[in-house]
């Protein structure tokens, strides 16, 4: 006989399975269920250890102990063990107190997460007198794992958008939370890609989504390149440079969210005439390495330059051959960067490109020396020219002041240039040295405005070749 002693209450019952291990594994020996008469009761059961007796008939007993609620369900249970008894004998237990779940307090009874996040809901086990059973744990399940998943401890995990209820047991006392999961915060910029000219401006429009109830929909803006793109804390792009480069977004509220765009800045078209071609989104090619051809780049539409303005470009002239200058250099004839009010169609009949444009005013790079009086000061020279009214030409009559650059015109390499106009006065810088300043109004270039009513005018690039030749390249051009 096994007397076990089992604190509990009266009219509750208790399950008894007796076991043996062996070397087979545990083995049954006896269950039992009792029904308790008063608050602590001494249990008696008659065990057949016959099974398990060993040579010093002695039986080593195991005694798992559960306590069932009027409903049967378990509401404490221990395993006690080893027990030692003889054959015949009786043995008494060590005391076993079983203490039912009088209620289930969770941390949390309503819990907000992301879909793909976790978060902990605690969840205290109280005994019938109030005090907290520190050794208990709740068992966990959701009704909707699709929605929400708990483990063993009560860590939650959002699986997807929706709301679900996870319950916590601890024998016939539970506790309940209600787990809304979001959707996770992303952004959404409108434009996979952004093409801009030099100096132009855009906004990029974002959205931001998912994310808890009351979750800050701002976003930080950031350009990867800001010699290329800028942008302000509203999303407005501003070309500063030439180049490619990416925007972010990304939200205040998590900075995992992020959406990109890329913005390319490229130079604005401009009307091709003549031989002249594109090579590439930022080169323009106005002449090839050939005899008598000729090539012009204009704006599409006029500028309004009366007021002032800045022009900024790169050249490469390359390739040359054909016919001797007088200083015995090969190659020609040089490009212009020219002002006129004739549209965004010219071509000059020859040389440099712009002969013939009336209304006209050119700086010319000129590469091919024809002597005096038609060339000063020698065949590598940067010249401004205009006639007023009649056809401009490339002839030192037509100029109002000349230079040399520090560098052959020529020499295959990328050079800088920048034009800049104020009204009475224009220069001309090239790889950083000014090389002209002279005393110019569009208004009246000999006597006649090159500017419409309005102070405006087409902005371009022309070139020429001859019996010599050479190509002419204009690349990431800035036009006002």
């Amino acid at each position: 006989m096994i007397h076990l002693q089992v604190g509990a209450r009266q009219g509750e019952r208790i399950a008894l399975h007796f076991t043996t291990a062996g070397s087979g594994g545990r083995q049954s020996l006896l269950r039992d269920t009792v029904t308790l008469q008063t608050g602590v009761d001494g249990i008696t059961s008659v065990v057949d250890i016959a099974r398990c007796v060993d040579a010093s008939n002695t039986c080593s007993l195991y005694a798992a102990v559960v306590l069932l609620g009027a409903t049967g369900g378990v509401l404490d249970s221990v395993e006690i063990g080893p027990i030692t008894t003889r054959p015949g004998g009786s043995t008494t237990a060590p005391q076993v107190a079983l203490i039912a779940a009088g209620a289930v307090r969770l941390s949390s009874t309503q819990f907000a997460l992301l879909a793909g996040d976790s978060g902990t809901i605690d969840a205290t086990i109280l005994g019938r007198n109030g005090d907290t059973l520190s050794n208990r744990r709740a068992t966990w399940v959701s009704r909707n794992p699709a929605t929400a998943s708990v483990s063993l401890t009560g860590v939650v995990r959002g699986v997807a958008p929706g709301t679900t209820v996870l319950v916590a047991t601890a024998g016939e006392a539970r506790d309940s939370a209600t787990i809304t999961v979001a959707a996770q915060v992303a952004v959404s910029i409108l434009l996979d890609s952004l093409r801009l000219n030099p100096g132009q401006a855009a906004t990029l429009n974002a959205s931001v989504s998912g994310g808890l109830p009351g979750t800050q929909r701002t976003l930080a803006w950031t350009s990867r390149d800001p010699s290329v793109v800028t942008v302000d804390a509203a999303g407005v792009l501003r070309a500063v440079g030439f180049g490619a480069t990416r925007v972010l977004a990304r939200a205040t509220a998590d900075p995992r969210a992020a959406d990109s765009a890329m913005v390319m800045v490229q130079p604005e078209p401009l009307a091709l005439v003549g031989n002249a071609q594109k090579r590439g989104d930022s080169t323009i090619r106005l002449t090839d390495a050939a005899s008598f051809t000729s090539g012009a780049a204009w704006s599409v539409t006029r500028r309004s330059i009366g007021g002032g303005f800045s022009v900024s470009f790169q050249f490469v002239i390359g390739s040359p051959g054909g016919v001797t200058d007088a200083s015995g250099a090969p190659g020609a004839d040089g490009f212009a960067v020219v002002i006129q009010s004739d549209g965004p169609t010219p071509l000059g009949a020859c040389c440099i490109g712009y002969k013939g444009i009336p209304r006209s005013i050119a700086i010319e790079f000129d590469t091919f020396g024809n002597g005096a009086p038609f060339d000063a000061p020698n065949s590598n020279h940067v010249s401004v020219h205009r006639r007023g009214v009649v056809p401009n030409e490339q002839d030192h009559v037509a100029s109002l002041g000349s230079a040399v650059p520090a560098f052959d015109i020529s020499d295959g390499l990328v050079h800088r240039v920048v034009v800049d106009y104020v009204p009475g006065l224009l220069s001309v810088r090239a790889d950083g040295q000014l090389l002209i300043a002279v005393p110019v109004d569009l208004t009246n270039i000999a006597g006649s405005s090159i500017l419409d009513p309005n102070g405006q005018a087409w902005i371009g690039f022309t070139a020429g070749t001859g019996s010599a030749w050479e190509t002419h390249d204009i690349m990431n051009w800035v036009l006002p």
